[in-house]
């Protein structure tokens, strides 16, 4: 609980000073984070599927790329069906 309080101030602080300049890229996903909400289960249920048996290096590896994927994938098809003209009823506005 601390660690994120303590991520929050520092984000916080790092925005208002224009330390971080991330707007161009948090404000897009923010306004898709609900269809990537809605859509990651689907990735992640083909990723799941696909992941080797191998050794604990290979599994950890896996799973960093799976979870970079999935959050691209997500975003990918979010952005595809928000460009629909009927894509707010699937993933909101």
């Amino acid at each position: 609980m601390s660690a994120a309080i303590c991520f929050l101030v520092v984000g916080k602080w790092g925005v208002d000073r224009h330390f971080f300049r991330t707007e161009k890229l948090l404000n897009p996903i923010a306004d898709l984070s609900f269809g990537i909400y809605l859509i990651h289960p689907f990735f992640l249920m083909i990723f799941i599927e696909l992941q080797p048996a191998d050794t604990p290096l290979v599994f950890h590896l896996w799973q960093i790329i799976a979870a970079v994927a999935v959050t691209a994938l997500s975003w990918l098809a979010t952005v595809v069906i928000s460009k629909n003209k009927f894509g707010w009823v699937l993933i909101g506005k």
